[in-house]
């Protein structure tokens, strides 16, 4: 639609009228990135964008824990935990993303995050 705010309301109607929809967890997860591109053009305010995009993204893992979008999720939670150094989740997504991505090209980059949300810990 290259329209993020009307995909918005168009993704939720779709999972407030039809909640068991075979897709459904692939709405839930458009939303969290609607939200991100909106962050991303400056047209939502930063932290309102990262918070609905993250309630969108969590509710993916909640309502739909088998979809084929979980690693996904994953790593787009460890990433905005790790930026908002909320170091405690970063590691855990980190961690949950690398349990079922073992051999990810990202595997570096996962390391050194991961070893910094630790360092950051205290572990």
């Amino acid at each position: 639609m290259k329209d993020d705010e009307t995909a918005i309301a168009f993704l939720e109607h779709v999972l407030e009228a039809w909640p068991n929809y075979k897709y459904a967890w692939n709405a839930q997860s458009w939303i969290g990135d609607c939200y991100m591109r909106l962050k991303k053009a400056g047209k939502v305010v930063p932290a309102e964008a990262e918070a609905k995009a993250e309630q969108a993204y969590k509710a993916v893992l909640e309502k739909y824990p088998e979809s084929p979008l979980e690693e996904y999720v994953y790593w787009r939670l460890s990433a905005m935990m790790y930026r908002q150094h909320r170091w405690d989740e970063a590691a855990m997504f980190y961690e949950l993303f690398l349990s079922l991505e073992p051999n990810d090209a990202r595997l570096p980059v996962i390391r050194f995050n991961l070893g910094q949300c630790y360092e950051n810990l205290g572990e």
